[in-house]
């Protein structure tokens, strides 16, 4: 009996675990179809793409930052006109 209640505990919470990604990948999919800012975003993020006329200056510098991040690439973005 008590290996049952256990287990319906841990599938309750897996239940919340997946209800919580669940509504954010909505979220995600909001985004994604509502929000240019947030698509150009990932384009120049995550694909690395930029706009014509524009320059991307990549600078490597070491930065402290709490525990797991150990270092940063900084990057600044300048449009030319």
């Amino acid at each position: 009996m008590f290996s049952l209640k256990k287990e319906l505990a841990e599938i309750e919470a897996d239940k919340r675990n997946l209800t919580a990604e669940n509504e954010k990948l909505k979220e995600y999919m909001y985004l994604l179809r509502n929000n240019k800012r947030f698509i150009e975003n990932i384009a120049r993020e995550e694909l690395g793409l930029v706009r014509n006329g524009e320059i991307v200056y990549f600078f490597k510098k070491q930065l402290s930052f709490p525990r797991n991040i150990s270092a940063c690439y900084i990057y600044f973005i300048i449009r030319m006109k």
